[in-house]
């Protein structure tokens, strides 16, 4: 099995990212598969008022803003106009 790429949804909440990093750890481990999470990236979604340094403690990867590319596709919070699609 080969999984390429994922996306993943949480609420920006420590407790949730360390449950999250800890079930890709574990299912990784059972299917033997590695999960970098350095060469992951985390978009927060109306997340201003978190303190997301320390929510998203346990990852290693790179944070990114929105709109951003997700398979070739841009991402938005907000309701796509013709121009964007």
């Amino acid at each position: 099995m080969y999984v390429d790429d994922a996306s993943i949804f949480m609420n920006p909440i420590k407790e949730d990212a360390v449950a999250t990093k800890t079930i890709l750890e574990a299912f990784g481990h059972f299917l033997g598969l590695h999960m970098n999470l350095q060469k992951s990236s985390m978009h927060p979604i109306r997340c201003e008022e978190i303190d997301l340094d320390e929510v998203l403690s346990p990852f290693t990867g790179t944070r990114g803003n929105l709109p951003c590319k997700y398979l070739g596709l841009q991402l938005y919070f907000r309701s796509l106009q013709k121009i964007h699609v």
